[in-house]
């Protein structure tokens, strides 16, 4: 197999950052227009540090920097895939009374370590789908409990925060989709979309913001009420493929590092 081919296309990349994104606490301000605000702030500063390390991977760095970064990177992703799992398991257990996920995981890291990252895109484009139709049903379910006077009300002044997730795959893009690295860093776009679409919709049913998961408590079309458990199924589906994906990058990083090893013994 010749390696340069394998790679992963930008759509697997962009479910993986959805599902992480999807899972996040939706952040708390005063105002929804103080909220974009920051949100886009956000998204150009990772987006400019996404192209900056880009440029640092297109450079050709010193083998020991380009080592060091790798492992680095391989860290970090585990520790995603780790948390992935555990929210994952979470609402496995909360929602559905079921710690299957627990035995299922073996399996999983097999699968992901044994799989080319090239072919993670066909299960991607069928996913954004299930997410397309989920997305649309949530809105349709939500749309007549939605008022606007929500939007103005004002936070509670002790409860105002602000996080910015940063995934490792801003900085791995260049390494994992090859080609399609210039359009890899548009990526920190689709976390501040995630997260200020789930806040609006919060502030419009609610007025205020509450776990993620009682947005969907509150779905109803007036003929039968509840949709969430799945529309839960439907991120954890993309939750696993997330932890499949980032088994394989945390694996391709190592061979990387293997083959340039064997390179400099032989010279």
């Amino acid at each position: 197999m010749n390696k340069t081919q394998d790679k992963f296309s930008l759509p697997a990349v962009t479910l993986s950052i959805f599902a992480a994104a999807a899972a996040e606490r939706l952040p708390v301000c005063s105002s929804p227009r103080a909220l974009l605000w920051q949100e886009v702030l956000a998204a150009v500063l990772l987006m400019i540090l996404s192209a900056l390390v880009s440029r640092f991977w297109q450079s050709g760095p010193p083998k020991p920097a380009a080592w060091a970064a790798a492992f680095c990177l391989q860290v970090w992703l585990a520790v995603e895939l780790a948390g992935t799992f555990w929210k994952a398991l979470q609402v496995c257990r909360e929602e559905f009374s079921s710690l299957a996920l627990l035995g299922f995981l073996p399996l999983l890291l097999w699968a992901g370590w044994q799989m080319p990252a090239r072919a993670w895109g066909a299960p991607a484009q069928v996913l954004w789908w299930f997410v397309a139709v989920g997305s649309a049903v949530c809105l349709m379910g939500l749309s007549r409990q939605m008022h606007w006077a929500g939007l103005f009300a004002q936070a509670a002044p002790q409860s105002t925060a602000f996080t910015v997730p940063v995934y490792a795959e801003y900085v791995a893009v260049p390494l994992l989709c090859g080609r399609e690295e210039r359009r890899g860093v548009c990526l920190p776009i689709l976390t501040a979309l995630v997260q200020t679409a789930a806040t609006l919709g919060m502030a419009l049913v609610f007025g205020r913001t509450y776990p993620a998961r009682e947005l969907l408590c509150a779905w109803s079309t007036g003929t039968f009420s509840r949709l969430d458990a799945a529309l839960l199924l439907v991120w954890l589906t993309c939750a696993i493929f997330r932890i499949g994906v980032l088994c394989t990058a945390i694996r391709m990083l190592g061979q990387e590092y293997a083959i340039q090893k064997r390179k400099e013994v032989r010279q």
